[in-house]
């Protein structure tokens, strides 16, 4: 597992007033399919929400604890073993795990924002960053191709969290996906919609 790169969770507070929805949506989903094809899906889980800061982490693991849970896996979040205030690396989650029955480790972190821009009146997943997209927008935008190029936009800021899943035992990764939140009104909405997306991708993918 390697270190954790800190990065501050005021990203997760971004506020929009405008109209696009705050979906959240998975993306470049990895698995190792050998792993998968040759071992047992994981009973027990450990869960580390974003490492640095102490009320959204325990309300993200918390909430990732539960939807395992529902899915039948012994799911544990890291603040129950470890102290708020402890660094998380590979060293000291191992350390915080040692003779606990625990398989996997799944842990979240803010990989990056971007800025976009959002065609108002199109559909309101619409986004580009370049007028080089403009045809493609317009397959989606109820309207002429001129509309779309000349549709009134608004810089948005699109959240970007990376979901990790390591065997404990060999310390592999062995499933990864980035999960894409658009200009979330709250932290909690992230969560929830985060929690009950990759529950069900790994369920998909045979690894609970």
């Amino acid at each position: 597992m390697r270190r954790v790169l800190l990065i501050p969770l005021t990203l997760l507070l971004i506020t929009s007033a405008g109209a696009v929805h705050a979906d959240t949506k998975l993306q470049q989903p990895w698995i190792d399919r050998d792993y998968a094809a040759n071992n047992d899906a994981f009973a027990s889980v450990l869960v580390i929400g974003v490492p640095d800061h102490p009320d959204e982490r325990g309300k993200l693991e918390n909430s990732l604890v539960s939807a395992l849970q529902k899915a039948g896996v012994r799911a544990t979040a890291s603040l129950d073993i470890m102290s708020a205030d402890t660094e998380v690396t590979k060293e000291s989650v191992l350390a915080a795990l040692e003779g606990k029955d625990i398989e996997a480790v799944f842990l979240t972190r803010v990989f990056r924002t971007d800025d976009i821009e959002v065609v108002q009146g199109g559909d309101p997943g619409t986004m580009r960053t370049e007028r080089d997209f403009a045809i493609q927008l317009w397959e989606n935008y109820e309207g002429t191709r001129d509309q779309a190029l000349n549709a009134p936009r608004k810089e948005k800021q699109r959240l970007v969290l990376e979901n990790n899943l390591y065997d404990l035992k060999s310390e592999k990764l062995v499933w990864t996906v980035q999960s894409f939140s658009m200009d979330p009104k709250s932290a909690d909405k992230i969560i929830k919609s985060l929690s009950k997306l990759v529950t069900e991708q790994l369920r998909k993918d045979s690894l609970i």
